[in-house]
């Protein structure tokens, strides 16, 4: 099993992640990998240059795996990747590149997949052109549009010739996040566009990932088709949103969380997060329907349900794009393996008045390494997690991701069966300390997003051309 770990992109290290337990306890070998971040693993120059460092790292290290895991005990002919977040992301990405054909036979994918709107970085050339202005890589005429392309090699062999020190100290995201401000707006925060990641490149990536799954015959020819997989997310993703706002104040945010459930401002939320899931600007009466969803009904008191307001963040970035893969391949090849899950734990929360409920963004990356001062710190700040009274799920979640490592099918003892995934049914396990096999996840949502919005929008999705069945 190689683990990629998250960090959007842009921070994280295999360190924090300690198998320890996993590794003892079920009998699985794990291997934790680096790659490149930022500017160093994502920069894109554009035109013929190379790019995607980040996700080549994976590649090679995955490829190191195969060739050499016999020597500690391991199948290199038998290797399940798994990740969470942007390690779910590049999981994702990776099993529709070309250059990983026959490299791994399973994936496991933990809240994101390749046709999220934050797979793919946006506003490359944007991006490549700060950094080089920023350690002055650029004259005037280097800079003008028409002439840039003349002067990429010189301006590449000026960046590679500056400290890693100062191009370590460049933005990491891009983004224009204030969260400072007299008006708090979440656009600000949640502006995407200028996020660095992954790009398409026409090797790592060919084409745009929702492209990609909907081309039965490149399924085919490279192998997506061959592996199986396990994809889902959690049931209150959205509370992460909070911690990336810096909303808590017990964690130096200046604003608090409960600014929520103001009317005003939870349809500032719903529209921002909604926003990044067109791929261009929407009619009103479009966002009406978000604002509706999302901030209604409400209470006596004019204030909006907080969870609910959150839970539009889960459906835009994890709900909606999971299904749609989940549906797109198993309508194309029936045979192939997809099970689909909901992390569907309500953890003990750390202060019984708070609104805040279930499991966020990463929550279960507790129950499957050691605790360390990485995962323990990371959620108590509204939560307890691995608790004696949760510590059954530990078994669960290690038992069934171990078990599909080894077999292609997850199992645990605490289940009697998990069907896989297929268009008519939609079945998942909505795994907790009792699992349960369901089916349609969060239906009337999924729905609002793969059927009635686009079809009211009249737009293409930044699910970049899959189909929406």
């Amino acid at each position: 099993m190689v683990w990629i770990h998250g960090g959007g992109f842009i921070f994280g290290r295999a360190e924090e992640f300690i198998p320890s337990r996993l590794v003892t306890d079920y009998d699985v070998i794990v291997v934790t990998i680096q790659y490149r971040l930022g500017i160093f693993g994502f920069l894109n120059p554009g035109g013929d240059k190379e790019t995607n460092f980040g996700l080549r790292d994976q590649i090679m290290a995955i490829q190191w795996v195969k060739d050499n895991i016999r020597q500690f005990g391991g199948d290199g002919d038998d290797i399940t990747i798994f990740g969470q977040s942007a390690g779910s992301l590049s999981a994702s990405l990776l099993s529709l590149s070309p250059l990983t054909k026959g490299l791994f036979t399973r994936a496991i994918m933990q809240s994101g997949v390749a046709n999220s709107q934050n797979a793919i970085g946006a506003n490359l050339e944007d991006q490549f052109m700060q950094v080089v202005n920023n350690v002055k890589c650029a004259s005037w005429v280097e800079q003008l549009a028409f002439l840039r392309d003349r002067f990429k090699d010189d301006i590449l062999d000026c960046l590679r010739s500056k400290r890693a020190s100062e191009l370590l100290n460049q933005p990491r995201d891009f983004t224009t996040e204030n969260t400072e401000k007299k008006d708090f707006d979440f656009g600000d925060v949640f502006s995407r566009g200028k996020a660095i990641g992954p790009s398409i490149d026409g090797v790592v990536i060919p084409k745009n990932p929702g492209a990609l799954l909907a081309d039965k015959n490149y399924l085919q020819a490279n192998g997506v088709l061959d592996r199986s997989y396990l994809v889902g997310f959690n049931n209150a993703e959205g509370i992460f949103s909070l911690l990336t706002a810096n909303l808590f104040p017990n964690r130096g945010g200046q604003t608090d969380y409960k600014i929520l459930s103001q009317p005003e401002v939870a349809v500032n939320y719903a529209k921002a997060i909604a926003s990044t899931r067109f791929s261009q600007p929407v009619t009103d009466d479009v966002m009406d329907l978000v604002v509706y969803e999302y901030t209604y009904p409400r209470g006596d008191d004019g204030k909006t349900d907080i969870m609910n307001v959150l839970s539009v963040f889960n459906d835009v970035y994890y709900l909606a794009p999971t299904v749609q893969l989940a549906r797109a391949i198993t309508t194309i090849s029936p045979s192939t393996p997809v099970f689909l899950y909901l992390f569907d734990h309500y953890p003990e929360v750390i202060d019984p008045s708070s609104p805040l409920k279930g499991s966020t963004h990463g929550v279960e990356v507790a129950y499957q390494f050691d605790r360390s001062p990485f995962i323990g710190p990371l959620f108590n700040v509204y939560a307890k997690v691995d608790t004696p009274t949760d510590r059954p799920l530990y078994n669960i979640v290690c038992n069934t991701w171990t078990q599909f490592a080894k077999t292609g099918r997850p199992s645990s003892q605490e289940y009697s069966s998990w069907p896989s995934f297929n268009p008519q049914d939609e079945f998942y396990m909505a795994i907790s300390t009792n699992p349960q096999v369901k089916q349609r996840v969060f239906a009337k949502k999924a729905d609002l997003w793969t059927k009635i919005l686009p079809k009211r929008a009249g737009l293409s999705f930044r699910s970049r051309g899959i189909k929406l069945y």
